[in-house]
């Protein structure tokens, strides 16, 4: 009774987590609900990288975009390049942030650079965590640098 109990509430949360929208933005990256498989993706991490990462992988991070949808900021868009500064436009399009991408870009040598590839595979983490230092972006202790001049 009680394993069919646990059966039961398991496959509702799954059917909850996947027509979320955090579970849909989630998706993008792991198709399957969130589990320990996720906390043994971040070891090796350092607290405030573990939640940064879940941040990124949640869309529930401090970019434009999301401080727009909790009426913190009056405009969603990037300062530099006037679209939405979004996860995606964040790691892979600013332009505020021309060489921190190639070197990671040089980094990860041959590997197509999606969200998927650097939120989602574990041997890049390094490389995500040394852009986002370089970028300046985020005030994460450990992190935080100053952030690149202005062209």
């Amino acid at each position: 009774m009680r394993a069919t109990f646990n059966r039961t509430l398991r496959s509702e949360w799954v059917k909850r987590w996947s027509s979320s929208e955090r579970g849909q933005r989630y998706a993008r990256l792991d198709r399957t609900p969130p589990s320990a498989k996720v906390l043994r993706s971040c070891e090796g991490l350092k607290r405030d990288e573990q939640a940064l990462l879940t941040q990124l992988r949640t869309g529930h991070v401090a970019l434009n975009s999301y401080l727009r949808r909790i009426h913190v900021l009056d405009s969603p868009n990037c300062q530099v390049c006037n679209e939405p500064e979004s996860v995606d436009h964040f790691l892979l399009r600013c332009r505020r942030f021309i060489v921190p991408p190639q070197d990671m870009r040089s980094k990860l040598r041959g590997q197509v650079l999606s969200l998927r590839s650097l939120l989602g595979c574990r041997q890049n983490f390094p490389a995500l965590m040394n852009y986002i230092k370089a970028t300046g972006r985020f005030a994460v202790s450990g992190l935080s640098s100053p952030p690149p001049s202005q062209p």
